[in-house]
Parts: C-alpha cells; structure tokens; sequence
C-alpha cells in the first residue's frame, strides 16, 4: 500500500475516535469564480514542488513551461520542517503570485497529524490546526518581506494566493497574514485543501477576503480533514469538480455547503492529486 494512503487511513481513524457533534451553516452564493485563472493558478501551485533552483529561474520543467511570463521569482525553503514556496510576478495576468507547496516529506506529514487546535491571536475565539500554523511560521518572515517587495515594484497589480493539500493550508494562512499587514488579497485558489481553524477562524477569513476559492476533485478525501465534529470548518467558497473536471458546481458561502462534496458517503485518496486534469503531485521535469 501508498504509504500516503495508509498514514490518511490512519488520520482518519484517530479523528473518527474523539469526534464530537455535527454543525451545519449556510452559505452565500458567490459567482466570481473564474476557471481560467484557476487553472493558471494550479500550474502555479504545482510549480510550487520543483526545485528552488528551478523555481528561481523559472526552468522547472512542465509547470514553468506552460506559465509563461513569471518572473522576479524568490524561492523559500525551511529545513525545519521541510516546508517550502515562492513569490513571483506574473506579467500575463499583472498579478503578484504567492504559492506554497503539498505535502512531500516525512516532517510534512507529522505536521499535518498535528491536528489539535491551538489559538489563533488575530481575531477572538480563532483556533486553527497546530501543525499547518508551526508550519506556516516556517516561511511567514521571508514570505512577507518578499511579498512586500513585490508590491512595491508593482504597485498596480493584483495579488493572489494559491496552493494543493497542506500548500493550501498554509495559503490560507498566509493570505489572512499578507491581507491583513501587506496589501488586501485579491484572490485565493487552494485545491483539495484541508480544514484549517475553527468557524470563528473561517468567518473571520471570509470577512476580510472576498474571492477565496477551494476547489474540491470530486471524491477528494484531503478537504474533509481534520473532521467538523472537532471543531473544523472551511473559509472561503468550495467549487466541487466532476470526476472528469468537465463541470462544477460553484457552491454556497458559509461555513460548508451540504448540498455539495459534503453530502457523499465516501471519500478517496485517488481524486487528490489531480485537479483540472492535471497531475499537480507530479514531480517537475
């Protein structure tokens, strides 16, 4: 077996053993979601696994050669836990490109079984996921300071956040950080993220970024972790994609759509590295 598989598996045991009650909220209907951006957004995030080096020159492979115009490129590693992005200027679109990336090593998943909720010092009542917040801290200094940079060298562009798995916890993460000390985000992509804070954590996020996306591959089992029955709920909008990605459905905005992913039974790892019909786990070349 996947050793990827078999530590889910076990994830979700443990979950499943000191769940609580269930919580269900509405959700505002969004409809600015954009699919061409959200597929330039999911090269961006996938870009994300490949080298610094190849990051920083923007020759890393598949994902560098279907985004075309990046460039000011600043790649950051942190060999504490493993963890790792980039920003970037994206000339195509005048948008300034904040990417992290999946879960890749050992350290990244003991990260990501470190689901116990610790508190959140912005906003009153938040708590979020221990592991993904060590994990977002990780970067948080170099990704501010090069994101700010940025934005003082492009004053006019927009300003986006993206990442696939733990990559879009900790954009997440970094996007209320920069929105909030920074410049206002203009939009988040995450794809097959997991759960990240609590449902103050989740409103005060959707209170101060409008255009926060999580695409969801069908049956993805990642975004139905850490379990709502321990206190976890998404921010933002969920668009849940066939199994073919050939339609979606844009769903309501409060603090998880049952009508949408939610409602299935039955959850697979096989739907969680490709998104828009693309392996975005794949290693570049």
């Amino acid at each position: 077996m996947n050793t990827k598989y078999l530590l889910v598996g076990i994830a979700i045991a443990t979950l499943f053993l000191v769940g609580g009650g269930l919580v269900v909220y509405k959700r505002v209907v969004d409809d600015q979601y954009e699919v061409d951006f959200s597929e330039r957004a999911s090269i961006f995030a996938w870009a994300s696994k490949c080298s610094v080096d190849g990051l920083q020159s923007w020759t890393c492979g598949q994902p560098c050669e279907i985004n075309k115009g990046v460039q000011d490129v600043k790649a950051f590693y942190n060999s504490t836990h493993q963890i790792q992005g980039y920003t970037a200027y994206d000339s195509v679109e005048n948008n300034i490109v904040v990417a992290f990336r999946a879960t890749t090593t050992n350290l990244n998943w003991l990260l990501d079984f470190d689901y116990f909720k610790i508190k959140y010092p912005t906003c009153v009542g938040c708590q979020v996921h221990r592991g993904f917040l060590i994990a977002w801290r990780d970067l948080q200094d170099s990704v501010l300071k090069s994101t700010s940079d940025l934005v003082q060298k492009y004053p006019n562009a927009t300003l986006s956040v993206v990442g696939h798995s733990l990559g879009g916890a900790l954009a997440v993460l970094g996007a209320i950080d920069i929105h909030l000390s920074v410049k206002a985000v203009d939009f988040v992509y995450t794809f097959g993220q997991p759960r990240v804070g609590n449902k103050e954590f989740a409103a005060f996020f959707d209170l101060n970024i409008g255009n926060s996306y999580r695409l969801i591959h069908d049956r993805d089992l990642v975004p139905h972790l850490p379990l709502q029955t321990q206190g976890f709920y998404h921010q933002g909008t969920e668009v849940w994609y066939n199994q073919n990605s050939t339609s979606y459905t844009v769903c309501e905005k409060y603090l998880e759509d049952k009508s949408c992913s939610d409602k299935l039974k039955s959850y697979t790892m096989d739907d969680h590295d490709i998104y828009l019909g693309r392996d975005i786990s794949a290693d570049c070349n």
